[in-house]
């Protein structure tokens, strides 16, 4: 009998590395496809292409820098995540929170929204996730947030998309002055 080959999902997107907008089809609410439509459009006007990182992953770089993961969580059976998609920020990002960060927000609105989309436990973001830190974001202090992506927006609305872009472009415009 011949031998069945038996691929995880992770084995096949691996192999076919599938475009964020292809999976996003299977995003069951209209209005956080379209929303994640728009956001996509976005990255692309700004030259911001995302790469398939893992299944349903993607990271989005810039000048060799990880600006943030675009996830998109469907409902699998396994009940781990919920429907739609999320941006999280990522480890470089950490250090530009503390630093000089502040003189690229734009406006106190978008200091709050992200602020307001701090990720505090309980925390899935990874079987192995490193835990729970203190960390100052833009002159505030947070306890127990998670040390693997301290910020993440989630399904935002469409009202909210607009912040959502803002931060990317403050991060991008981190990453062009940053001098190592």
């Amino acid at each position: 009998m011949p031998e069945l080959n038996h691929k995880t999902l992770w084995q096949i997107q691996k192999e076919l590395k599938p475009k964020a907008e292809v999976i996003a089809n299977e995003i069951k609410n209209r209005d956080d496809y379209n929303n994640f439509m728009k956001f996509f459009d976005f990255l692309k006007d700004n030259k911001l292409t995302p790469r398939w990182q893992s299944v349903n992953k993607w990271s989005v770089n810039y000048k060799s820098k990880l600006i943030c993961h675009i996830s998109i969580n469907l409902l699998m059976g396994s009940g781990a995540h919920d429907d739609g998609w999320r941006v999280s920020n990522n480890g470089f990002i950490k250090g530009l929170l503390v630093n000089e960060y502040d003189k690229y927000i734009i406006n106190d609105k978008l200091k709050e929204f992200i602020w307001d989309n701090i990720k505090f436990p309980p925390c899935s973001c990874k079987p192995d996730c490193k835990g729970m830190q203190d960390i100052a974001i833009m002159g505030r202090q947070f306890g127990n947030v998670c040390r693997c992506w301290p910020i993440s927006f989630k399904n935002p609305s469409e009202d909210r998309l607009a912040y959502s872009k803002d931060w990317i472009i403050a991060v991008k415009n981190f990453i062009t002055d940053f001098k190592h």
